[in-house]
């Protein structure tokens, strides 16, 4: 019993006592508030926001068969579940995230750079870049005079010191050849912009990594895909590239199942034919 009140009164702070050093070490309460502030400050205004798209997909079972898990009670549940996890299996593949990729043909990104942020141009841009020959790779800026002239760079802070190319003539870019084409007559000149070169493969590999697949609830075959991007409508068409891709994927996969059943079946048939002769 006296054990217990000692520890009732050991957890006990006394008021006063936590007011008198609050007020004996009140810069210290307040240099914490201000970090806290200018923190969240910079947070807002400089780092651009990400947003979460999902989309669901409901996975039908295409390969039906009356196994046992059809006659013993809750196996049928094992099974589905099995199945969704090779579908998730599949859709997260690589081969499948490369066509994905090659559909998008995300070959060329478009950033505008301004005091603050740098944000992506998509869907549109306000020029084009043109690969005339090659596979350009990396990343390149871009400061524009006017609707005619621009300076490249492979860094933004040597940007005057290159050669001030034109628009609508070829220039090289390592071992590729390329143009700007199609620039808006009222292109900002106090702002930088980038453009970044990016492989199929490349692609794939990201999309692998960013893209994230989860079961709505344990009895349903729906799928939730969801990825997380600072440009959304980016977001919202790989998921619907992705979802068409694993469509068109699974149809060709049951024609091909479908034709080799029939030629085999053709082919006992043929062999019977043969016997019976």
């Amino acid at each position: 019993m006296k054990d217990s009140l000692s520890e009732n009164n050991a957890l006990q702070v006394d008021p006063r006592v936590f007011l008198r050093y609050a007020l004996r070490y009140w810069y210290l309460i307040l240099i914490g508030l201000l970090g806290s502030v200018l923190y969240a400050y910079y947070q807002v205004r400089y780092s651009p926001p990400t947003y979460k798209t999902n989309a669901r997909m409901l996975v039908k079972d295409e390969y039906s068969s009356w196994g046992q898990e059809y006659f013993l009670p809750g196996m049928e549940l094992v099974s589905g579940r099995n199945r969704l996890i090779n579908e998730i299996g599949i859709m997260k593949s690589f081969p499948l995230m490369n066509q994905v990729a090659k559909s998008l043909n995300w070959n060329i990104s478009y950033f505008k750079i301004g005091d603050i942020k740098e944000t992506e141009q998509y869907p549109s841009s306000e020029f084009k870049v043109e690969i005339i020959n090659g596979k350009p790779k990396g990343s390149y800026f871009l400061r524009f005079v006017n609707a005619n002239n621009f300076y490249l760079s492979t860094t933004r802070d040597s940007l005057e010191l290159g050669e001030m190319l034109k628009v609508n003539e070829p220039f090289v870019l390592g071992t590729t050849t390329v143009r700007i084409n199609k620039v808006n007559p009222s292109i900002s000149i106090d702002d930088d912009y980038s453009i970044r070169f990016r492989t199929s493969d490349s692609w794939a590999r990201y999309f692998q990594s960013s893209l994230k697949i989860d079961v709505e609830n344990q009895e349903s075959s729906i799928l939730v895909l969801s990825e997380e991007n600072q440009t959304p409508n980016k977001s919202i068409d790989f998921l619907n590239a992705l979802m068409s891709t694993y469509i068109k994927w699974t149809r060709d996969q049951n024609n091909e199942i479908v034709t080799n059943t029939i030629s085999f079946v053709d082919g006992q048939l043929n062999s019977i034919g043969d016997s019976l002769v």
